[in-house]
């Protein structure tokens, strides 16, 4: 028997119970005690190993908790499902719509998305879904109520919404002080555009207090600056460096970003993000839409920001997504609402939420940005509030994931153990406060 062979015959008997200590001790770095949990992560696996009521089970099967969800809260925030299948070759392609969804009931990451029915790839995603079919998510983490779920496939239709509603900080301030406005407004503070290419700072756009702008590289070497500006931005090479160290802690993984910054009697002020969606052109396309973006007249410079920023077919792939808030609930109560932003560039970024809409300082993301960070509450974020907190009563803690679509409501899933009960992006502080959250329950096994 070959080695990688009897290492997973060994994974997969060894009990429950002592797989979650040896793997939190592996993944975490500490030891795992099961009759003093007090974090987050460590009492969610106690609840992996303790807490078996028969409820999860239903609750995480893609299919049989749409009826549960649609008893509480209505059929209208219950996504239609198209056709349910045991095996994928029992379903009829030619009969699903041009758009639809198909995932397993059993796991996570089965995914499958048809967005143009001429240009689906159904080997490939046949291929998909009987992988996922034919494996046990359980015995990737142990979570416990996966073990009893029955493995099917279910098709429905693709939500869709406006692009310009993908949850974006591009249009959100990010003033220290004074406000954005007043910045923005008087002459003293004067603004620098650093313009970010995965996560490296490529160049800046300065303007001076008569409202003319010169285009430097990153080292301050001009692309379309006057000597004089070039000059006194050197002056100014220490603020520059922070401003450059700061923004590219931000745009870190992100494809295109755009970080404002005001500078007054040498301090420096964050202003805004934005992220461009210029993705699906080539590169004579991106350089018009450049030199609109950048403000530059003429050609100077741009050939060689261009060289530095390649196009990509799979720029091309621009994802079609609906926003979703993973509310984290305890008991019936949501402490904080977790969003993704960036979503659709491929690198998403996640940020934490009171219920009050004030940015948590949760996790890397959120401590990163200033305490002012803000995007807009949406209008239903109310609504949305009271659906979580009414289909997690009596839990003792759960992810619900609600989606935003038009205006819509609806239901996407039950996740009892975010990031498997392995959640290394929360610093002590926030692990040991959502801890504190949890009532454990008496144990059923």
């Amino acid at each position: 028997m070959k080695v990688l062979q009897l290492k997973e015959l060994i994974k997969n008997h060894i009990p429950d119970q002592l797989f979650i200590q040896l793997y939190y001790k592996r993944r975490m770095g500490e030891k795992l005690d099961f009759k003093n949990p007090v974090t987050f992560n460590q009492k969610l696996q106690w609840i992996k190993v303790f807490d078996h009521n028969p409820l999860y089970t239903k609750l995480v099967d893609k299919y049989e908790v749409k009826a549960y969800v649609a008893s509480l809260i209505g059929d209208q925030y219950v996504i239609p499902t198209i056709g349910v299948w045991d095996q994928v070759s029992d379903i009829d392609f030619s009969k699903l719509p041009e758009k639809f969804v198909l995932k397993c009931t059993h796991d996570s990451g089965s995914t499958v998305v048809c967005r143009d029915k001429s240009k689906f790839d159904q080997k490939k995603a046949i291929e998909k879904l009987e992988y996922h079919l034919s494996h046990s998510f359980y015995k990737l983490f142990r979570e416990w109520p996966y073990k009893n779920v029955k493995p099917r496939i279910i098709a429905e239709p693709l939500l869709s919404e406006d692009p310009t509603k993908h949850i974006s900080f591009e249009d959100s301030l990010f003033a220290a002080a004074p406000d954005y406005s007043t910045m923005i407004s008087e002459n003293s503070y004067l603004p620098f555009e650093l313009f970010c290419y995965k996560g490296k700072v490529v160049c800046l756009k300065y303007q001076n207090s008569g409202k003319k702008s010169g285009l430097a590289t990153k080292d301050l070497k001009s692309l379309s600056a006057q000597r004089s500006e070039i000059d006194f931005l050197k002056t100014k090479k220490s603020c520059i460096d922070k401003m450059i160290a700061s923004a590219e802690k931000v745009a870190e993984s992100h494809s295109y970003m755009k970080v404002v910054f005001f500078l007054k009697n040498d301090e420096v002020f964050f202003g805004r993000i934005s992220i461009p969606h210029e993705i699906n052109m080539d590169k004579d396309q991106y350089k018009d839409k450049l030199k609109v973006w950048l403000d530059v007249p003429g050609e100077t410079g741009l050939n060689d920001i261009v060289d530095i920023i390649p196009y990509t077919s799979d720029e091309q792939n621009v994802v079609e997504s609906i926003t979703d808030y993973k509310f984290f609930c305890f008991g019936g109560n949501v402490d904080n609402i977790m969003i993704v932003e960036d979503r659709q560039c491929g690198t998403p970024k996640f940020f934490h939420f009171s219920k009050d809409w004030r940015l948590l300082k949760y996790n890397r993301m959120g401590r990163l940005l200033p305490n002012n960070a803000m995007v807009n509450r949406p209008l239903n974020m109310d609504k949305m509030i009271e659906i979580a907190e009414k289909l997690s009563q009596n839990l003792p803690e759960v992810r619900l994931d609600l989606y935003d679509v038009n205006g819509n409501i609806y239901f996407g899933e039950y996740t009892f153990f975010h990031h498997g009960g392995y959640e290394d992006g929360f610093d002590y502080e926030t692990n040991k406060h959502m801890g504190d959250l949890i009532v454990l329950p008496p144990k059923r096994k």
